[in-house]
């Protein structure tokens, strides 16, 4: 979602995909429910890009942990690739997965970085206005927030000073 220039990125909402689009297609087991093909071997692709002009996802195999494509020691390759291939691609249309953002597709490697400190950054802002009382915190940026926490760590130290002398008189 686009709005006087701010992009806002979403995490993908699982969405059931249909068994029989997987079946359709050779040497691929399932969808997930965020739209990630995996084969029979069970490795799950990972995203190459879109074709703009067919409005289609490409996926591709993923590499092992020798570098190469895990399809090139896999009993069911022959059944997957074609000519000689070493890697399977796949090809899924738009529509068939709606739970991806097609302007801004969830599981390229890019975006799913962007996610990851998304929701680092939105639990430490909850700790912060949430958990140490910090609604009242207008700017985020580091000085203040230590500012901010430092009054409230001093207001607790009299509070905490005014109750013990009450106690003892």
């Amino acid at each position: 979602m686009v709005c006087d220039g701010v992009v806002v990125h979403v995490p993908v909402h699982a969405k059931k995909s249909r068994d029989s689009l997987a079946a359709a297609l050779p040497g691929i087991d399932r969808f997930t429910d965020t739209g990630v093909p995996v084969c029979v071997a069970d490795h799950p692709f990972e995203m190459l890009g879109r074709d703009l002009g067919h409005e289609r996802y490409i996926w591709k195999a993923p590499d092992g942990p020798a570098g190469k494509p895990v399809c090139v020691g896999c009993p069911s390759a022959p059944a997957c690739l074609r000519d000689g291939a070493t890697r399977r691609h796949l090809r899924v249309n738009r529509r068939d997965f709606p739970q991806i953002d097609w302007d801004h597709p969830q599981h390229f490697a890019r975006n799913q970085a962007r996610y990851s400190q998304r929701t680092g950054i939105e639990r430490g802002i909850k700790r912060l206005k949430v958990d140490l009382g910090g609604e009242h915190l207008s700017h985020r940026n580091a000085v203040r927030a230590q500012a901010h926490l430092d009054c409230r760590l001093l207001s607790l130290h009299l509070l905490l000073a005014a109750a013990h002398r009450r106690d003892t008189s």
